[in-house]
Formats: structure tokens, sequence, C-alpha cells
């Protein structure tokens, strides 16, 4: 905790059968299709958070990372966000250019050099 909100980017595994759908994204082009049928992600900073409003997921068994900028969830499921991406753990391809990410600099926010090799 920092000044009474969490501090740091939280995260969650989820399995591959988890249910997705699509996330509505402020820039239509970078819309995403990520786990997201729950609504209970963490989010950075908290639910009442004003900053990033990050949401990280890691899909061990499908190799894949989601993550989301600006995100908040709808009542019916799924999320509207600023900005999504999906990365390939098994693969260290970029973002097509002029793509961001969930971070402005289009590469992943989850450190995936170590998930890389337990994957």
């Amino acid at each position: 905790m920092y000044d009474g909100a969490p501090n740091g980017i939280p995260f969650v595994v989820v399995s591959a059968d988890q249910p997705s759908s699509r996330s509505s994204s402020t820039t239509p082009t970078k819309a995403t299709q990520a786990p997201t049928h729950s609504a209970r992600r963490p989010i950075e900073g908290g639910t009442d958070s004003t900053g990033d409003r990050h949401v990280l997921m890691v899909d061990l068994q499908n190799k894949r990372l989601y993550e989301l900028f600006a995100a908040y969830p709808l009542a019916g499921g799924g999320w509207i966000a600023g900005s999504g991406a999906i990365f390939d753990l098994t693969s260290n391809a970029l973002r097509p250019a002029g793509w961001t990410s969930a971070d402005a600099a289009g590469l992943p926010i989850f450190p995936t050099r170590a998930l890389r090799r337990s994957c």
C-alpha cells in the first residue's frame, strides 16, 4: 500500500478454459480478445484508481500474456479499455510498428522472460 492505495501492478493467472470476451477499446483497431469473463481481475491502483488501471492476465497453458490499459469492468462481463495487447510467451516478436500495448512503448509490462522458461 502507498498513500492508501495498492502499490505495483497486480496480475492473475487464468486457466486455458476461461471464457473470453472482446475487450472494447477506445482505439478500435487495437481491441483484444482476452480471458476477461470475470470482472474480478485485479486493477492497478485498485477499483477506485484514477491512474493507468492496468489489468494483467497470464494463461500458462496457452502461453499467452494479456494486458489492458485504462481498464474498467462492464456490468455484463468483459471490459472497456484504452488499449490492450496479447503476447505469445513462446516468441520474442514485437507488436507491429506504430501499435502500442498496455504500455505506450508497445512492449509487455509483465516480465515475460521468466515466464517463457516456465511455460
